[in-house]
């Protein structure tokens, strides 16, 4: 039995240091483009940001930590340096066999203004439960 999907909005945008950190990080120091698209896995990142931590722990059913086991990518457009996008969040818990939690965020890259969603990634974590 699963708990049911929360939803939540969130504005984010990829900042150029934010994209070049990144880039350094996973080996790609290439020169960016004023209105260069963002690496394909660079989303990922919108997930810890603050906001989005607080609300998905909140939500949690058992004090725990998130372990991240996967995640796709879907894009119907890439995404861009410096544009603001809307994060639509919707997470799903649920609980399998032997007490064991899992979490399913899907988070869908709006473009405000059109309203046409760009891209989604979907990220899965098995939840350890702390003792106590």
């Amino acid at each position: 039995m699963g708990a049911e999907v929360v939803r939540a909005r969130f504005n984010v945008v990829a900042t150029h240091d934010q994209v070049m950190r990144f880039r350094r990080a996973i080996g790609d120091p290439g020169a960016m483009l004023e209105d260069a698209a963002l690496p394909k896995t660079f989303p990922i990142l919108w997930l810890a940001d603050p906001r989005v931590q607080r609300f998905v722990r909140r939500r949690l059913p058992v004090p725990a930590i998130p372990v991240h086991i996967g995640q796709d990518f879907i894009y119907v457009s890439d995404l861009y340096v410096e544009r603001t996008y809307r994060l639509e969040l919707r997470i799903h818990v649920g609980d399998a066999a032997s007490n064991r939690w899992s979490l399913r965020i899907r988070a869908d890259a709006i473009d405000p203004r059109t309203g046409l969603r760009q891209a989604t990634i979907v990220a899965t974590f098995l939840l350890i439960r702390l003792a106590g």
